[in-house]
């Protein structure tokens, strides 16, 4: 066999391959399905009931944060701070004392707070309802 004939055989052979290769990997994906598959298959990759089940989940969340307007909010909060400051001692006249120009100063703070609307003018049903 010449060097011409081997390489016509081996582009054939290639060329077969290629069109071989297709069809067994698209035999490889038909399946049979059953109806009831079918329809769970379309439920969950249909863009309508996809969208369909998006929005009764946002629904779902606009009724509970509509709700949790009913509850009372609450907040905490804390805070605390340390001064010095140096100076030179002093007499004090009232006392008749030395004092010393060093001073320092610590504070803490801790502070909670409850609120709760009594009537808001229907407006929390209103909102439970549009949700």
């Amino acid at each position: 066999m010449s060097d011409h004939q081997t390489e016509v055989s081996l582009i054939r052979l290639i060329a077969g391959m290629v069109l071989l290769l297709p069809a067994g990997s698209l035999a490889a994906q038909t399946r049979e399905v059953t109806l009831a598959e079918a329809i769970s298959l379309g439920g969950r990759t249909d863009p309508a009931v996809v969208q369909a089940r998006g929005n009764v989940h946002s629904t779902g969340i606009g009724v509970r944060a509509a709700r949790s307007s009913y509850f009372p909010s609450l907040s905490f909060n804390g805070s605390g701070g340390r001064s010095f400051s140096e100076g030179p001692e002093r007499f004090d006249p009232i006392t008749n004392q030395l004092i010393s120009g060093n001073s320092s100063n610590q504070s803490v703070n801790f502070g909670f707070n409850t609120e709760v609307d009594l009537f808001t003018g229907f407006r929390r049903g209103g909102a439970i309802r549009e949700a």
